[in-house]
């Protein structure tokens, strides 16, 4: 199955995704801020990424862009936000 990365400053959907994605056979990384999801990335790239763009500091747009130009189109980035 893919290697995904989730990247979500709210632990408890973090983690709720990552469960679900476990049982359907994934290999899932989980991250809480941009920049460790830029760390993790770099180390380990993944196939698709769950991306919150309303992350702080880093936000999910930046992550974005920066994943982009290190991997290109190798990776999948999905984004989704809980900001109304």
């Amino acid at each position: 199955m893919a290697k995904i990365l989730i990247v979500d400053d709210s632990v408890e959907t973090a983690d709720a995704l990552a469960t679900l994605l476990r049982q359907l056979g994934h290999d899932v990384r989980v991250t809480y801020d941009g920049n460790s999801a830029l760390r993790q990335a770099y180390e380990d790239p993944p196939k698709v990424v769950l991306l919150d763009i309303g992350l702080p500091v880093l936000d999910g747009i930046e992550v974005s862009r920066r994943m982009r130009q290190s991997h290109g189109s190798k990776v999948r980035i999905i984004a989704y936000t809980g900001i109304p």
